[in-house]
């Protein structure tokens, strides 16, 4: 009866130091995540934009239409749609703190519902792609995009990392 006893402390033992070590890596794989520079996370995303429809813009636009104020964030990368008939669009900002990143997820997805609501009526294609797109969290980077390789471009965000 002691042996048996003894087995489950030794595992009890074990799951909580398993428990402290996954608790100690996620907090640190976080913080590397936060101290990563815009800039470098930026030129790896530049490379991946291919896309003609999209060009970068100023963050009067950010303040038009996301209701952002560039000054309040560490880095600021939108590039926009050459033309209003196109729905394609890439975010990419870093916050200077975690309690930036709800309201600043917010306005994006408020963004993201008005441009899904503009094109619903009459243009099909726009339509699908504002209905694909793709947020994406990495420490205090927010990733937003609406674009046919969204897929791929997010890919690159995630291993620039």
């Amino acid at each position: 009866m002691k042996i048996k006893n003894l087995f489950f402390v030794f595992i009890r033992i074990i799951m909580v130091l398993a428990l402290i070590c996954a608790i100690v890596f996620f907090v640190f794989m976080k913080h590397a995540e936060t101290r990563k520079p815009f800039k470098e996370v930026k030129a790896q995303l530049k490379t991946s934009v291919t896309s003609i429809k999209m060009q970068p813009s100023t963050s009067r636009f950010l303040k038009k239409y996301y209701g952002l104020n560039a000054d309040d964030y560490t880095g600021v990368w939108l590039c926009a749609p050459v033309t209003n008939m196109d729905a394609e669009e890439l975010l990419l900002i870093k916050c200077k703190s975690e309690g930036q990143i709800e309201a600043t997820k917010d306005a994006i997805l408020q963004r993201q519902l008005t441009k899904q609501t503009t094109f619903e009526g009459y243009a099909p294609e726009q339509f699908e792609l504002c209905q694909n797109y793709i947020l994406d969290e990495r420490g205090t980077f927010l990733l937003f995009i609406v674009a046919p390789d969204a897929e791929e471009i997010d890919a690159v965000f995630r291993n620039s990392f």
